[in-house]
């Protein structure tokens, strides 16, 4: 819990070290917070997405900055964060323009080209999903792996 509430007091400090409990703690109460909150607004309220959203919303700057941080505790340089988060995203917009021009195409009964690049599209779609799924593994290793030993470019490691 230690670590929940260290990283929510450093909500916008983007400087400095995290180390991987502090990480993980922070990630474990987070997905605790968020199931628990989405149960109570889908069982109870009978509602699906503003109380998630909320806690959603509140967590965002928190989880990127215990992110920066915890990248920095393993001497990188916090924009990978940009890459870990925004790769993926940008892989999914392309994917979704690639599949809505070839749904359309078979919509309006497009051609046999049309209709064999639709089908090709599975095999994108595959290796868009392959490729998003390398880069989150290398986050994962990223996040898991041990912080240097004693100060480095980032300043001294937290405890």
């Amino acid at each position: 819990m230690s670590g929940y509430m260290n990283a929510m007091r450093r909500y916008f400090e983007f400087a400095g070290r995290s180390s991987r409990s502090e990480f993980w703690f922070f990630v474990l109460f987070y997905v605790i917070l968020y199931v628990v909150v989405s149960l109570i607004e889908g069982y109870v309220l009978g509602t699906m997405g503003i109380l998630t959203g909320i806690v959603a919303l509140v967590h965002l700057i928190p989880s990127i900055s215990v992110s920066v941080r915890r990248l920095h505790d393993i001497d990188r340089t916090g924009w990978w964060v940009l890459f870990f988060f925004g790769a993926p995203l940008l892989i999914m917009i392309i994917g979704a323009v690639m599949m809505g021009g070839s749904f359309l195409a078979m919509a309006t009964g497009g051609d046999a080209g049309a209709l064999a690049g639709a089908a090709g599209l599975g095999a994108s779609a595959l290796i868009m999903i392959l490729l998003s799924l390398a880069i989150w593994i290398v986050a994962l290793v990223f996040y898991c792996t041990r912080g240097t030993q004693g100060p480095n470019q980032y300043g001294p490691p937290t405890v």
